[in-house]
């Protein structure tokens, strides 16, 4: 008999995430939607929190487990190498990312976006990316994946393998790590409201970013404007803003799902959130872009102070759920 050999091998991922503003959490949402069947409800649970990391400079939303280690949701192998052994005939990680693939696993790191045509950086400069390769297709020889483009769009791409082996020879780090994560078709998640609760309370108490530490809590967000309104030699990173803009609809996406699992019996405090918050955090966003676009100094304070206005509504609203809770 003939041996059969899979030409090529597609997982199931979603793009359309509430978090895209970061590669970094954009990845795991699309596969945890993919393959979750009660997607939001697991949701709920997660990325309520928020970070400063100091080493970055960047403003994010923040979940200490979004993989989901802790509940055995997903396992996940990695190797360490250094960019010289793609250049060992030896070493074939197109056949090893085609085995993983075929056996369920999705695969994450980082390469150089210099060498990838469809990237911003192509042939300009080195730029060190996250990356994600859910299928390929042996008769194309292409890495299915996804990811921001040079058009300035978050979406499904193709990527040569030529493309990805160039990307990593030039990767200009000593070494790096890949990573292969399978999930668990078959989890249920479940609603845990004593958790939500406790992380709003905790959001609700920044911690402290003295000595170079990272920044929790919702006293990111002070930040983020007093970086905004003094910051006035730079644009203003949309990445931030749509951070913001983002973890206000994710709250809101929540508060919405506890009222209509009546566990919120007050609906007035979604309407109050989505009006006080999401809005104005949408309109922040927006002003962000428009501000890198004519350089207004007023503009510039206007947004800082929206986004402090915004906070503190949120503070009110948000101490007024954990007691509905």
């Amino acid at each position: 008999m003939g041996c059969f050999c899979v030409s090529e091998r597609t997982l199931p991922f979603a793009l359309d995430v509430p978090c895209i503003a970061y590669h970094n959490l954009a990845f795991p949402l699309g596969i945890m939607k993919a393959n979750i069947s009660n997607f939001d409800e697991w949701l709920c649970n997660k990325l309520i929190d928020c970070k400063y990391e100091n080493n970055y400079g960047r403003y994010n939303l923040f979940d200490s487990d979004i993989w989901e280690y802790a509940k055995g949701i997903t396992q996940t192998q990695s190797f360490h190498i250094t960019p010289d052994l793609f250049n060992c005939n030896a070493f074939d990680i197109i056949g090893i990312i085609r085995y993983m693939i075929d056996h369920g696993n999705y695969i994450m790191g980082l390469l150089n976006e210099k060498y990838l045509p469809m990237k911003k950086a192509y042939g300009k400069y080195d730029f060190v990316h996250d990356f994600l390769i859910y299928g390929y297709d042996d008769n194309n020889r292409v890495f299915r994946s996804a990811g921001y483009t040079s058009r300035g769009h978050y979406e499904l791409y193709d990527m040569s393998y030529d493309d990805y082996l160039q990307s990593m020879k030039g990767f200009c780090f000593s070494r790096f790590a890949i990573y292969f994560h399978k999930i668990a078709t078959d989890h249920t998640a479940k609603l845990d409201v004593s958790s939500i609760k406790s992380k709003i309370e905790k959001y609700l108490n920044s911690t402290d970013d003295s000595d170079g530490k990272d920044l929790y809590g919702i006293g990111v967000w002070s930040k983020l404007a007093r970086s905004i309104r003094d910051e006035i030699d730079r644009g203003i990173d949309i990445r931030f803003t749509r951070s913001f803009m983002e973890h206000k609809s994710l709250m809101s996406h929540r508060l919405n799902y506890l009222t209509d699992k009546g566990i919120i019996a007050d609906e007035a405090i979604f309407r109050r959130y989505s009006e006080s918050v999401v809005t104005p955090a949408n309109k922040v966003y927006l002003l962000s872009m428009k501000y890198n676009m004519t350089n207004c100094e007023e503009l510039r304070n206007n947004i800082s102070e929206r986004i402090l206005q915004i906070a503190d509504a949120e503070k009110d609203i948000l101490t007024e759920t954990i007691s509905s809770l």
